[in-house]
C-alpha cells in the first residue's frame, strides 16, 4: 500500500495527544510513524519478528512516546513458530523460513488504549477472541483469509462497535463504539 493511502486510512482515527495507540503487527513501524505525525500520541508497537522489531526499535529510539515490544499477541501465552515471507510474517502460513517467537495473551497486554490497529496476518482472530470483553473504542483491522473465521470476529465487534467503513480502504475496516 502506498504511504498516502495508508496515511488517509490512519487520518480517520479520532485520536488526540493524550490518547494511547496500539500497533499490533508493527512490521516496520509505518502506521506508528503516521499516528505520531498526525496525532502526537503515545504508541506501543507489538512486533514478534526479530528483524522487524529491531527496525521499529531503531526507527523510534529517540522518540519517548513510542515503545516497541518484541513479542506477538494472541489468545494465551506460548512460544510459536513464525514464518517469514517476502513482505511479512505469519503464524499460520508456513513459509521457507521460521523462527520461534513469544506470544502473549492480548487481554493481559491490550488495556486502556483509545485505538488498536490489528494487521497480524491471521492472528487478528485469536486476538479479538482474547480481548472480546475489553475492545478499544476504535478498532482498525485488516482481516486475512487464514487464522480464523471472519464471521465470528465480526460478531464479537458488532456487540459493542459499528463498522465505520468496510474494506473499501485497501482491506482495512474501522470499527467504533
Amino acid at each position: 500500500m502506498k504511504e498516502w493511502k495508508l496515511h488517509a486510512v490512519i487520518a480517520e482515527l479520532n485520536l488526540k495527544e493524550t490518547d494511547v495507540f496500539a500497533d499490533v503487527g508493527g512490521y516496520r513501524g509505518d502506521v506508528t510513524a503516521i499516528v505520531r505525525k498526525l496525532f502526537d500520541c503515545t504508541c506501543y508497537i507489538y512486533e514478534p519478528y526479530p528483524e522487524f522489531y529491531e527496525q521499529c526499535r531503531k526507527r523510534f529510539e529517540n522518540d519517548p512516546k513510542v515503545t516497541a515490544f518484541n513479542y506477538g499477541l494472541g489468545n494465551g501465552n506460548r512460544q510459536q513458530k513464525l514464518y517469514y515471507h517476502a513482505d511479512g510474517t505469519s503464524l499460520y502460513d508456513e513459509g521457507s523460513v521460521g523462527v520461534e517467537v513469544e506470544i502473549r495473551d492480548a487481554k493481559e497486554v491490550l488495556k486502556d488504549f483509545q485505538a488498536i490497529k490489528l494487521n497480524c496476518e491471521g492472528a487478528e482472530y485469536e486476538i479479538l477472541e482474547s480481548i472480546r470483553d475489553s475492545l478499544a473504542p476504535q478498532m482498525l483491522i485488516q482481516f486475512h483469509k487464514h487464522g480464523g473465521d471472519k464471521n465470528e470476529a465480526v460478531g464479537i465487534l458488532k456487540k459493542t462497535h459499528t463498522m465505520v467503513w468496510p474494506k473499501a480502504r485497501k482491506r482495512w475496516e474501522l470499527w467504533r463504539q
